[in-house]
């Protein structure tokens, strides 16, 4: 996956993710993000749909590792799926800056995918590349 949950509580609060899950009203302050449970199942599920989205628009044309994903591919699942968690919850009630953030990181994914946007590692990962390849050349040595 290429986000957390603690991801996500980094991008909005605890409190928001509960409420976003809490199909039962549950008491906030009874609900466990650390454990296995309904809200936890419920937030993963997003996540593996915005990292479906994603493999979707990127189409096999980027080759991500899962053990070093680039800071912008987290940022891009991070707010696909905070989209996905109000949408899922309020359906057509999604805050406009939800909705905004989510077009703008569909904009990105395009843009990485036509090869547009460049995905560039830090130099704690230098060793590892993405590249935009042709179906005919996809496959690459060091």
């Amino acid at each position: 996956m290429y986000c957390t949950i603690t991801d996500l509580i980094n991008d909005i609060t605890y409190f928001t993710i509960c409420e976003l899950v809490n199909d039962e009203n549950a008491d906030l302050e009874s609900i466990n993000l650390n454990n296995e449970n309904i809200f936890v199942n419920r937030i993963n599920e997003q996540i593996k749909n915005a990292k479906a989205e994603i493999d979707f628009y990127l189409n096999n044309k980027i080759i991500i590792d899962l053990n070093s994903i680039p800071n912008i591919i987290n940022t891009i699942a991070r707010d696909i799926t905070v989209y996905y968690l109000y949408k899922r919850r309020f359906l057509s009630k999604v805050p406009r800056g939800v909705a905004n953030n989510y077009t703008l990181r569909i904009n990105q994914l395009k843009e990485i995918a036509a090869g547009k946007m460049i995905i560039i590692y830090d130099s704690l990962t230098a060793e590892k590349y993405l590249t935009n390849k042709s179906k005919e050349d996809r496959i690459f040595n060091y």
